[in-house]
């Protein structure tokens, strides 16, 4: 797997970049915040995407039926966050496997920026803006305390299939959680069931022998491993 494309980016925009800034916003990168960010691609133009959940009415109706559909006895259920957040991004935006999007984006300019709304207008999106729209809501419910740990958006590169964009999440504890909801995947980045290879570079696969001792029990699916984990966060 090839993890250069934000540095390809980097590379490609560099010159018009003032203080690290594109157009006043900070480039969005596994590093970085995703929320008032521009998603670029890598060293192929193609449009860039502006994420900004306070002018998005969209987003924000989406983030409050997450907390609807995540509460339970007047209470927010921590263990069913992600759950409901994967739910509610598939239902928002179908995959556009037959790039019908990418007609209406070869005809604006390199790096032209839209809107994350833009996409959930046409409900249809790629890896980038499902992966992005998954994000910038765990990243909002991480801000208002209902979540501890950290979210990032993370992209990589496949010789044989091309790139891939998705929503990492990882706990206080370290536990490693991918939400990628192109690939319909929420769960433990060592998942035998994995349709990717989500690991960042210098981080080792677990084998299901190592998990086993790691747990001292069978692995579960992930979900029930799943919950059984934010179960024990929310504590």
């Amino acid at each position: 797997m090839g993890w250069n494309k934000t540095a390809n980016m980097i590379a490609r925009v560099g010159p018009r970049l003032r203080n690290g800034l594109l157009n006043g916003m900070p480039l969005i990168s596994r590093d970085s915040r995703i929320d008032k960010g521009i998603y670029l691609s890598g060293s192929r133009a193609r449009v860039g995407i502006s994420v900004d959940f306070e002018r998005s009415g969209q987003v924000q109706m989406l983030y409050n039926r997450i907390l609807d559909r995540s509460m339970e006895n007047g209470r927010i259920s921590k263990s069913s966050l992600l759950d409901n957040v994967m739910w509610e991004v598939r239902e928002a935006l179908n995959y556009d496997s037959k790039h019908q999007l990418y007609s209406i984006e070869k005809t604006l300019p390199p790096d032209h920026l839209i809107q994350l709304e833009f996409f959930m207008s046409f409900r249809r999106a790629d890896c980038r803006a499902m992966a992005l729209l998954a994000g910038v809501l765990l990243e909002r419910l991480i801000d208002q305390g209902h979540l501890r740990g950290t979210v990032s958006i993370d992209r990589n590169d496949d010789k044989k299939t091309g790139g891939h964009v998705w929503a990492r999440y990882a706990s206080p504890a370290g536990i490693v959680i991918i939400v990628d909801p192109a690939k319909n995947f929420l769960g433990l980045i060592d998942n035998a069931g994995a349709p990717w290879d989500y690991h960042r570079p210098g981080e080792v696969p677990l084998d299901q022998q190592q998990l086993r001792q790691a747990d001292n029990k069978p692995v579960q699916g992930w979900i029930s491993r799943a919950r059984a984990i934010f179960s024990w966060l929310a504590r």
